[in-house]
């Protein structure tokens, strides 16, 4: 793991095993390539200045510093932008994905046929997974029964609510979203190498 910007821990310009990068070479991280770089403008500005005795050059200098503080940032800003976008397109295609019809985005038989190049579901499942499974359920159960004048209570207390994650336990997700399903891997993760070493027949 790389070093921390100086502006978040100043100490680290001046640390022994530190001292010698000046400059900033490909191998660095970008923190100790900023690092080494302000390590270099405050050698350069107080060199300059003890050798022509003019305050402009440690002007300068702390003129650069400011410069790199403002990339360093923009930056930042620009990178968690990038990772909320990043994660907002992820979290709005799982939910394309599970859909009413299809809460749980299990492989249907109709799939066979209408959507043979279905794409792989999301392995990890957490909270908000969950929620929205159980979301898109209810949804399902609401656009079925538009008949009934008293469906939109159905959800609205809790002995409802607590009977409804009881008879969603009857039902799960599939390992393999896909098709044909990755039997291969997947007798990989159950057995991974046999101790007889017999040949695994795919079926």
């Amino acid at each position: 793991m790389g070093d921390l910007f100086w502006f978040q821990n100043p100490s680290i310009l001046f640390r022994k095993d530190r001292l010698t990068q000046l400059w900033p070479y490909e191998s660095m991280s970008y923190h100790e390539k900023l690092n080494a770089t302000t390590r270099f403008i405050i050698l350069i500005s107080f060199l300059g200045f003890m050798i022509l005795n003019n305050y402009l050059i440690l002007l300068f200098g702390i003129v650069l510093i400011l410069l790199l503080l403002t990339v360093f940032h923009l930056n930042t800003k620009k990178n968690i932008q990038e990772s909320m976008e990043t994660m907002k397109t992820n979290t709005i295609m799982e939910q394309e994905k599970h859909t009413p019809k299809n809460p749980l985005y299990n492989v249907l038989l109709t799939d066979y046929e209408t959507n043979p190049n279905k794409k792989a579901g999301s392995k990890k499942y957490d909270a908000s997974k969950e929620e929205l499974i159980n979301s898109q359920v209810k949804n399902f159960v609401l656009e079925n029964n538009k008949d009934n004048k008293d469906i939109g209570k159905i959800f609205k207390n809790m002995v409802n609510n607590i009977e409804f994650e009881k008879s969603m336990r009857q039902f799960h997700m599939n390992p393999s979203t896909t098709i044909p399903n990755d039997q291969d891997d997947f007798l990989k993760y159950c057995y991974n190498d046999l101790y007889s070493e017999k040949p695994l027949l795919i079926y």
